[in-house]
């Protein structure tokens, strides 16, 4: 179906189609009405009736934003077909080192740092970790979730689902109830520089209290404020309960490799234009950005991507220019 947005009106066999594409792509992708509505933004009650020929109010108007909603579709569709195949977990040297550290959180009941810039794969490795391994918990942390009663409803969260409390007490107690016998399981904290001084101190009180293995993931923030040359002593309890700890703030060479290696790129000139983009700001994130679009642009001329289309791209990405001297 090809883009129209300057339609609005529409024959009784128009709107006849429409409502068989609707009909089909409900069945096949086994779609609720509120699931369509999340998508095309129409009220539920509007577009059943109205797909089945019973609407009484408006059905032209109805039909242009059912149509303005397949052609967007059809559009992100085609745009996602010509990206690159999801390259699944890359199992990089960098990941390697930070599952190995969360393996020993977990196995001694110990508490691990892990440390990075961002698009060193981090959040790829201890989701990873997380499939792989039972009795793995990850709570993510954000601006929100910095105070101790948030970071425990977060983790409450992850850990056993709803939530039937918002005192701090309370909480504190219903996770240690939930945990149990700590031994051998993992509580893994990403994003854990968004965290308050008491939150953190309140995971390490629950840490020592049940055994369950404790890893903080963050920044290199997180890093310097509980075990960096600026340690804060306020954290000397954190501090001295920290048994393996990691900080990487850019991807190895061996880590983009693998990436360009799984990518398909052979030119050197593009590896070289790729592995620059590596030591930027998002790292091996800046590189699949970086081919994302530029694939999209060579696909739009029906041809392989090509170094020029890498420029192209990382120019377009608003970022800084790469020598490749």
């Amino acid at each position: 179906m090809n883009a129209d947005l300057g339609k609005s009106d529409f024959t009784e066999e128009e709107m006849s189609l429409l409502r068989e594409e609707v009909k089909r792509i409900r069945a096949e992708e086994e779609l609720s009405w509120n699931d369509i509505k999340q998508e095309a933004g129409i009220p539920t009650s509007t577009m059943s009736s109205w797909v089945s020929d019973k609407y009484e109010g408006d059905n032209p108007k109805v039909a242009q934003k059912v149509k303005l909603w397949l052609d967007a579709r059809e559009e992100q569709a085609a745009m996602q077909s010509a990206l690159p195949a999801d390259l699944g977990f890359q199992h990089t040297q960098t990941a390697g080192e930070i599952i190995t550290r969360l393996n020993f959180a977990q196995t001694c009941g110990d508490f691990a740092l892990i440390a990075g810039g961002p698009g060193i794969g981090k959040t790829a490795a201890i989701y990873q970790y997380q499939k792989t391994r039972p009795r793995v918990t990850v709570a993510t942390m954000a601006p929100s979730t910095k105070s101790i009663v948030s970071m425990l409803s977060c983790v409450v969260d992850a850990m056993d689902g709803a939530l039937l409390s918002s005192s701090t007490t309370k909480l504190a107690i219903r996770l240690r109830k939930s945990i149990g016998d700590g031994a051998g399981a993992l509580l893994i904290i990403d994003e854990a520089q968004q965290l308050s001084e008491l939150a953190i101190e309140e995971l390490r009180a629950i840490h020592d209290e049940t055994g369950i293995g404790l890893a903080l993931v963050g920044n290199e923030e997180i890093y310097t404020r509980l075990d960096g040359a600026a340690r804060q002593a306020v954290f000397a309890q954190v501090t001295s309960r920290i048994g393996v700890k990691f900080k990487r703030n850019r991807p190895t060479k061996k880590d983009v490799d693998l990436m360009i290696d799984a990518l398909g790129y052979e030119n050197a000139s593009s590896r070289k234009f790729l592995h620059k983009i590596a030591t930027k700001p998002g790292a091996l994130r800046g590189v699949k950005k970086c081919v994302q679009l530029a694939t999209i642009i060579a696909n739009g001329e029906n041809r392989k991507v090509e170094f020029p289309d890498l420029k192209a791209a990382w120019a377009q990405l608003g970022q800084d220019a790469v020598s490749l001297g």
